[in-house]
């Protein structure tokens, strides 16, 4: 759940209909929920709060879920080397970057909490993304599709993007290779 202040990561496994929330830590429900945000330094580099954190600041770019609807949604940091960029391209990419952090974060979390499930079969991994039910029959869903399919290219491939200026530069050059058809992630209408 790519939530609007803090996301959810939970990971289902499909053949014993079996699932479970990501949890970071022990504080519950605190340490299951992710800041739905990127911190940016002053230099362009990007981080992604800790699971449980508290996010605000200068230098926190925030709202970005619901940034790819409505621009004016979205909190950019008023950093001077973003000024450079279209802030519609700044925000899918660092929606984009978020999903792909927090993919690997589910990953991550599986495969160390989940080995008995798992045991020696290969996982195949796919994403589900829910999105607005107001934009879900709108041509913003093509957006929200986009900034999914480039992020879970970047999981795929392990991609580790350091700076704001890779993450808008390797979001342009991504749209370029998407083949839909081949990618296991779908975006749904929240309920």
């Amino acid at each position: 759940d790519y939530g609007t202040s803090f996301s959810k990561l939970c990971v289902r496994h499909s053949g014993r209909e079996y699932s479970e929330i990501c949890r970071f830590g022990r504080k519950l429900p605190d340490e299951a929920l992710l800041p739905s945000a990127v911190l940016i330094d002053a230099n362009g580099k990007l981080s992604a709060p800790t699971p449980g954190s508290q996010v605000g600041g200068p230098q926190s770019a925030r709202y970005l879920k619901m940034g790819l609807a409505d621009e004016e949604f979205a909190r950019i940091p008023n950093l001077r080397l973003l000024k450079k960029f279209d802030r519609q391209a700044v925000i899918r990419a660092l929606s984009s970057w978020y999903i792909a952090h927090a993919l690997k974060m589910a990953r991550t979390w599986t495969l160390a909490n989940w080995t008995n499930r798992i045991g020696s079969r290969e996982v195949d991994w796919s994403c589900n993304m829910g999105v607005p039910v107001a934009y879900y029959d709108s041509p913003i869903l093509e957006v929200f599709s986009e900034t999914l399919q480039v992020a879970w290219t970047w999981f795929e491939q392990n991609r580790t993007l350091v700076s704001i200026e890779d993450a808008i530069n390797e979001y342009i050059a991504t749209l370029n290779t998407l083949n839909p058809d081949d990618l296991k992630c779908d975006p749904y209408p929240e309920i």
